[in-house]
């Protein structure tokens, strides 16, 4: 897997309004695993029930499995995406405050936040490419991120969001 830093770097993205994207920081080649997608893992309904009503734009980054059934949310108690994501379900009564405590312990601060740097792969502006896919896995409930094709460095990776994705306020895709 590709490390940040090293591999990887977060910057400017080159699609307008869409904030920080995700880029090469060494030319790699097609097949690179970049990893899995980060967050927390919750029931749609819960999650649909409880997060996204109090904090809208949690619903950029969450990832949606096919199944409908679970999503993927990287984002924290308020709906922003960080730079880490520490844990806890907010559907679970105090989860959060714990993951945050025991985040603190030095010896399990690594084993309970995951980056969120695969967060920041947007969609490509009108007549680029699509550079990164996916392995959706529902049994294992994972969401492996690979590239398509080789990437030069500096090059920014993009993703299809596919069609049922809010591109109304974003400086790219259908709808420009």
């Amino acid at each position: 897997m590709v490390q940040e830093g090293v591999d990887i770097i977060q910057q400017t993205s080159t699609v307008p309004n869409a904030g920080l994207g995700l880029f090469a920081a060494r030319s790699l080649p097609k097949g690179t695993i970049l990893g899995t997608y980060p967050g927390i893992m919750a029931p749609l309904a819960q999650h649909a029930a409880s997060k996204l009503p109090n904090y809208p734009q949690c619903e950029g980054y969450i990832w949606r499995f096919s199944d409908n059934q679970y999503v993927i949310d990287p984002t924290n108690a308020v709906g922003v995406l960080e730079d880490i994501c520490i844990g806890g379900n907010p559907g679970q009564f105090g989860s959060i405050p714990l993951f945050t405590i025991l985040h603190q312990i030095p010896v399990l601060s690594n084993t309970l936040a995951v980056k969120t740097a695969l967060c920041r792969i947007n969609e490509p502006p009108r007549g680029r490419d699509v550079n990164v896919v996916t392995d959706e896995d529902l049994q294992r409930r994972t969401v492996t991120f690979s590239l398509e094709r080789d990437v030069v460095a500096g090059e920014e990776f993009f993703i299809d969001y596919g069609l049922s994705y809010d591109r109304s306020f974003y400086g790219g895709g259908v709808g420009d």
